[in-house]
Parts: C-alpha cells; structure tokens; sequence
C-alpha cells in the first residue's frame, strides 16, 4: 500500500496502522492504495468511469465529500481522500477511518451476504445502510480520541458542529430529498451520536426524538450493533427504516 503525498505519510501511517491493530486487520487486507486527491470527483472518472453510468449514482454527493471507497470486482478496494490542511483539525481522522471501515466491512460480508464481488455489494441496501451507519461511527470513535485532548474550546467546535446537524435533522427528515439519501444521512448521524456515547460525551439529540417517536427506537437498535450486524438484523434495519422514510420521501 502507499500513501501518495509524502508530507503526509506518516502522520496517515500512524492511523492507519492503530486502525489495522486495533480491528484486528489481516494481512490479507484487499486495500490497493490510498490516494489523497484535490478532485474526488475526476478521480474517480479516472479510475472507475463505469460508476457513472449507474442508475443510483449520485454525482453531487461526490462533489462534497471529504473521502470515498472504489470498490471492484476483483474484490480489492482504493481509497480516495481530499487533499486539505491536515494540520487544522482532526476531520480528516473521521474520513480515513470511515473510508478503512467500509474496506473492512466489505471484505468482511462478502461472503456472509454471498454476492459475486464487492462491486455487486455496493447494491445490497440493507448492507449499505448498515456500513454506512458502523463507518461513521468508527470514524467518530478515532476521531474523537484525539478531538478529547484538545483545549475545551476548540474541543467545543466539534459538539457544536454536531449539534447543528442535530437541529436540522427534522427539516431534512421533512424535505423532499430522496428517501434514500434520507436514511444515509441519517445512519451517519446515529453513527455520530453513538460515537459521543460511547466516548462519555453527552449530544443532546431530544429535538429529533420529539418529533419523531421512531427515532430512540432505531438508536436503542444500532446501539446493539457497532462492531457486527446479522443477515437478519441487516434486513430489519432496512425494513424499517425504508417504512419511516418512504412515508416523507
């Protein structure tokens, strides 16, 4: 594996190597390389043009995100994540660790869920949901171990920024996004909330459960699944949320 940007290696190697020890990473881990870019977008034209010409391929999501997972048919993965001053805050943790997750779930399920390849994987919605849901928390997981150190009022910057998505949830919950974009955010947001949990750290998340009672309940769930999900779970998940937000997509 190699890290194309030198300045950055060994601050990303240290990461990346307490991520491998502390999941318990093999060595046969499908991970080709990690990129760092300034044009996520045109990477992946690059590197995996096909992926524009899928139905459910969302063009605009990849303009704004901070870190993405090709994934092919030969079951390996690349890791792609945008170029930016590491040294201002510790974001660029989240996003590394989400993408390793995603590799790591992949190579994980594979032959659990009994698709072809990852490349077909990435249709399995009830998977997806899931892994999008255990990356982000993750992500928040490592993140914030580092975030903690931090003085308290920069330390503080990081709740306010979830707690400002927390505020808007119920106006994305209520929009005409397409209800499976719904669920996306959604599941990084439980993702979130449960990585504060579990650091001990209190986000106060009473305004999305008062307008929607669904909302403890699939907490209460996810809660049970941070490090593995079952087929079964996986569906109910899927089921369930796919009922909650067909209604407002």
């Amino acid at each position: 594996m190699q890290i194309t940007d030198e300045s950055s290696s060994n601050t990303f190697n240290k990461i990346i190597e307490l991520f491998f020890e502390k999941e318990k990473v093999g060595i046969n881990f499908p991970l080709n390389d990690i990129i760092l870019t300034d044009n996520i977008f045109q990477k992946v034209k690059e590197l995996q043009p096909t992926l524009f010409t899928e139905e459910h391929f969302n063009k605009n999501q990849l303009l704004e995100c901070t870190g993405y997972t090709l994934l092919f048919k030969n079951n390996t993965a690349t890791v792609l994540i945008k170029n930016d001053d590491f040294t201002k805050n510790f974001l660029w943790i989240e996003t590394l660790v989400h993408e390793l997750t995603h590799v790591k779930d992949f190579n994980d399920y594979l032959p659990i869920i009994k698709e072809n390849n990852f490349y077909e994987m990435l249709h399995n919605i009830p998977f997806w949901y899931w892994t999008e849901f255990h990356a982000r928390y993750k992500g928040y997981v490592y993140m914030l171990e580092f975030a903690q150190r931090l003085p308290e009022p920069y330390f503080q910057q990081y709740i306010n920024d979830s707690m400002k998505r927390i505020e808007d949830f119920n106006t994305l919950f209520n929009g005409h996004e397409d209800y499976h974009l719904k669920i996306y955010y959604t599941m990084h947001l439980m993702g979130e909330i449960l990585a504060y949990e579990y650091k001990g750290i209190n986000i106060d998340d009473k305004s999305i459960a008062k307008e929607n009672n669904w909302f403890d309940k699939m907490k209460e769930f996810l809660r049970k699944h941070t490090e593995n999900v079952s087929i079964s779970d996986m569906l109910l998940l899927s089921m369930n949320a796919n009922k909650i937000f067909c209604k407002n997509g």
